[in-house]
């Protein structure tokens, strides 16, 4: 096995195969032949790798393949891989410390060299590691479908527009704020909130002010409580975020969304419950 190794090195490719889907996606050192076996190899499904009995694992900032044989345990050394392949597309593998990092919509995931595992696939060594398929997305394929539908960009809309994205759907304001309305009802259920979908004009302000999810969650939870005279409606005001959320008296709907806002004069404390 230690001869068939290192034949297969200048082959050596990293392969990560996404969750969802049996696209691989593989990396490499950039030459002319590598390039098109790469290529190939992006192509092919999951059931063309075969997997061996040998782990990972870096060694003085080397990567090695530790493996078994009759005389015991070998390591075979191999260079990191520069140039990757996702869904036949080539892009630039960065590496800090011992982990390739990969761009997502909501910043940067690392993955540690030794989640791989060692593989074959058409005769030529790889390493594999299953990711999420969601980071693996050009950014700015993300923020140019939501510029093209006049939305503006922030955490939760790159999320939102990602996994449209992914599931064929097209990047509007309608099937935005669809996403919106679920996943903020998901995320409240979780903390034990019972909401009604949001309105149309508080999904609207929340989409237009960049408001995210993670931060109406805060301040429904964290929030100061006020009633509003004025329009009836319950109020929950976070001073540190600059943000409160208005919700209709008799129902948990959240009506109004706002940010870099103050106090308001006319909010009478009030300690209501969701």
């Amino acid at each position: 096995m230690k001869q068939k190794l290192r034949i297969v090195s200048l082959l050596l490719t990293v392969v990560l195969l996404m969750s969802a889907f049996v696209t691989p996606v593989a990396a490499g050192r950039e030459n002319d032949r590598g390039r098109g076996e790469e290529r190939g190899r992006g192509r092919q499904s999951a059931q063309q790798i075969q997997y061996l009995d040998a782990e990972i694992q870096v060694i003085d900032g080397q990567p090695v393949i530790k493996y078994e044989t009759a005389e015991g345990y070998s390591f075979f050394e191999f260079p990191w891989p520069e140039l990757g392949i996702v869904d036949g597309k080539e892009l630039t593998l960065v590496r800090q410390d011992d982990s390739f990092v990969m761009q997502t919509a909501d910043g940067y995931e690392k993955i540690h060299i030794e989640e791989f595992e060692v593989a074959l696939s058409s005769g030529n060594l790889v390493l594999v590691a299953r990711v999420n398929p969601l980071k693996l997305i050009p950014i700015a394929v993300v923020t140019a479908a939501l510029t093209a539908a006049g939305i503006k960009i922030s955490k939760t809309t790159l999320a939102i527009a990602t996994s449209l994205i992914l599931s064929g759907t097209a990047v509007n304001l309608a099937n935005v704020k669809s996403q919106f309305a679920t996943r903020l009802v998901t995320a409240a259920q979780k903390i034990g909130i019972i909401l009604r979908a949001p309105s149309n004009h508080a999904l609207q302000q929340a989409i237009d002010r960049g408001v995210s999810i993670d931060d109406i969650i805060t301040v429904m939870t964290s929030g100061q409580r006020f009633f509003d005279p004025k329009h009836n409606t319950r109020i929950a005001f976070h001073s540190g975020l600059r943000m409160f959320v208005a919700i209709d008296q008799n129902v948990n709907r959240l009506v109004t969304v706002a940010n870099n806002a103050g106090r308001k004069d006319r909010w009478k404390p009030q300690n209501w419950n969701w």
